[in-house]
């Protein structure tokens, strides 16, 4: 699993454009405007601790080797996880290895 640091710091989240404008741009894609309800307001966010994010979605056989189970055997991908069940596979990242994407 390749990991990247997110700084602490503040940034700018959510869209200056509007739905319809969005929508417009996005159009090819499927796009409708209540896929966008949640960009607005254009807002400050502050984040007061750096974290490592995943760079890739996780498959499921690194699931697997941390949690010792696999939820989803329909598809390549771990689909959604009860978030009591995503913190603990997070915790336990650490105790099997973990790569950092500006180091590879």
């Amino acid at each position: 699993m390749k990991f990247a640091l997110i700084p602490r710091g503040t940034f700018k989240m959510g869209s200056h454009e509007s739905s319809s404008q969005l929508v417009a741009k996005y159009r090819e894609c499927g796009a409708k405007a209540t896929f966008f309800a949640q960009e607005f307001p254009l807002h400050e966010v502050t984040l007061s601790k750096a974290f490592y994010l995943g760079v890739y979605e996780v498959t499921q056989q690194e699931y697997a080797s941390v949690m010792r189970s696999n939820p989803s055997s329909n598809s390549p991908m771990i689909g959604t996880l009860l978030c009591a069940t995503a913190r603990t596979n997070c915790s336990l990242v650490g105790t099997v290895g973990l790569t950092t994407a500006n180091r590879n």
